[in-house]
């Protein structure tokens, strides 16, 4: 078009006064400054989501199922046979889960013991997060009574509020005994569990300083919860639509059950996250809009400048509306200019952070630097939004210098 011809050609073209340039110059750096950290901030909140995902898959099924009402429920012995033929599962394991008091080194703490079967590793790659020892909940079989030790795996936080016992060092586990529980003598409803520390884990801090795992026979006798379990968990293939995995599994269970999928049982984590990343595009679109002002100084000065252009131009019968429709362009010019180089620098950034690893996050164990992850969605709500923000400073900053000055 004609008026975006002109509107390269002003901005381009030398000017009468260098500071025009020298504006023009501190506009683009104003836009692309808050650009790029918009960039660097989302892609850092989704590093931290797929991080936070990913961790919590790792002990946390994809899909896990509860009894509606009280803690346990008898489970069929084809149940395990028969979720694995859902089309979407992978694999599926038990576990018996309660709080208990864990002891050792003359220290103790309270629990979530979890019981597992040699399945669970299959839904739950813990072994992947081992830090000390190694991921087995059986020892060796004593001599003398022919019977295996019961191993412990615990959490990194769990060891070190006991003191870090030694591995294969004694831990001792208590539970209420339901079944012999009295008010009078208390001491004699109380079950004790005595197993060795076979290795700790570490995931994230939530989950480290609150679990341990066992056996599940092992937990069912401390526990006195014969044949019985807590939790089915469910882990689904690549792809598989968790929400149609859930209906297909509400229908094998039916009623007397609550089947909830790993979003929604960390609903609440979920919303805040989505919150909290709404609120830092907000911030970032509001400093972005701050520095757009400085377009103002700049379309204000080429508009000043071009005083003469824009006469000849009216008297060679251009409208008015056409010609601040030039100055507009300008002002978008300098809008994408500044867009522009503030995506790349932000892309730029996040390649060197994922890269090299440039800013690491204090005190972090699992994690050692920020973790980046760039959607394209982010990058176009970005470019969308700047140009929206260049597109409403340029009209208002033209309309009203071309309203005061009527003459031009």
């Amino acid at each position: 078009m004609l008026w975006s011809k002109f509107a390269r050609r002003y901005l381009l073209s030398p000017k009468s006064h260098s500071v025009i340039n020298i504006i023009a110059s501190i506009s683009v750096l104003s836009v692309a400054a808050p650009v790029a950290a918009m960039i660097v901030l989302l892609s850092i909140f989704n590093g931290l989501e797929q991080t936070v995902e990913r961790m919590y898959s790792s002990f946390d099924a994809d899909i896990v199922i509860t009894p509606s009402r009280g803690q346990t429920f008898a489970m069929p012995h084809d149940a395990v046979t028969r979720l694995e033929a859902v089309e979407g599962v992978e694999a599926a394991a038990p576990y018996l889960e309660q709080m208990v008091v864990v002891s050792a080194s003359g220290r103790r703490t309270t629990v979530t013991l979890r019981g597992v079967d040699s399945t669970y590793i299959s839904v739950a790659p813990l072994d992947e997060y081992m830090v000390r020892g190694e991921y087995r909940l059986l020892g060796e079989r004593d001599t003398a009574t022919m019977r295996r030790r019961d191993v412990l795996v615990a959490g990194y936080g769990v060891a070190a509020e006991l003191g870090m016992p030694r591995l294969d060092g004694d831990v001792e586990l208590y539970a209420v005994n339901r079944r012999q529980f009295s008010s009078l003598l208390p001491a004699a409803g109380i079950s004790r569990l005595r197993a060795a520390l076979g290795g700790v884990f570490m995931v994230n801090a939530d989950i480290d300083r609150r679990y341990v795992l066992c056996d599940l026979d092992a937990a069912r006798r401390l526990l006195n919860y014969p044949g019985r379990i807590s939790h089915m968990a469910l882990r689904l293939g690549a792809g598989a639509d968790r929400e149609r995995v859930r209906s297909r599994v509400e229908t094998i269970f039916g009623e007397g059950y609550d089947i909830r999928t790993r979003d929604q049982k960390n609903d609440s984590l979920l919303r805040i996250m989505a919150y909290e990343k709404r609120s830092i595009f907000i911030i970032a679109f509001m400093v972005t809009l701050v520095a757009a002002f400085s377009l103002v100084g700049a379309v204000v000065m080429l508009l000043t400048d071009k005083r003469r252009d824009m006469a000849t131009l009216r008297a060679l019968g251009m409208t008015r509306r056409y010609v601040s429709r030039i100055f507009v362009g300008e002002g978008m010019l300098i809008t994408l200019a500044g867009g522009g180089a503030g995506i790349l620098a932000g892309l730029a950034l996040c390649w060197a952070q994922r890269r090299y690893d440039l800013v690491a996050i204090p005190g972090a164990t699992t994690v050692g630097s920020y973790p980046v992850s760039i959607e394209w969605a982010d990058v176009a709500a970005t470019a969308a939004a700047v140009v929206v923000v260049g597109y409403v400073v340029s009209r208002l900053t033209v309309a009203s210098v071309m309203k005061r000055k009527s003459r031009l």
